[in-house]
């Protein structure tokens, strides 16, 4: 079990933000967590859409995220991929924005 501890205690802090961010996903695409969405109206977009929009986008985040921590735990990347990243999530939040924001039923 000592090994699982050290294991634990090596992992970049990328690794439990993506854990975390992936369960979230989960919890929004299988299970409608809705209520974990800022500003979300039911009135416009049904629960089963907003939650599985919100919860792909989010499983995508905390899979890139984790494996962004992973190869920094193992490996040695480049400083530049972090910021690919980033800007790839703002973007793709920016457009998660748009599609909920023009949703038509």
């Amino acid at each position: 079990m000592a090994g699982l501890d050290g294991l634990l205690l090596d992992l970049h802090g990328a690794v439990y933000i993506g854990a975390l961010c992936l369960v979230l996903g989960i919890c929004m695409a299988a299970f409608k967590w809705t209520f974990l969405i800022a500003g979300y109206d039911d009135s416009s977009i049904p629960d089963r859409v907003a939650g599985r929009m919100v919860g792909v986008f989010l499983i995508l985040v905390g899979l890139v995220t984790a494996g962004y921590g992973v190869a920094l735990t193992q490996y040695s990347p480049p400083e530049w991929i972090g910021l690919v990243i980033a800007v790839a999530v703002i973007a793709g939040t920016g457009q998660l924005i748009y599609r909920l924001n023009t949703y038509e039923r």
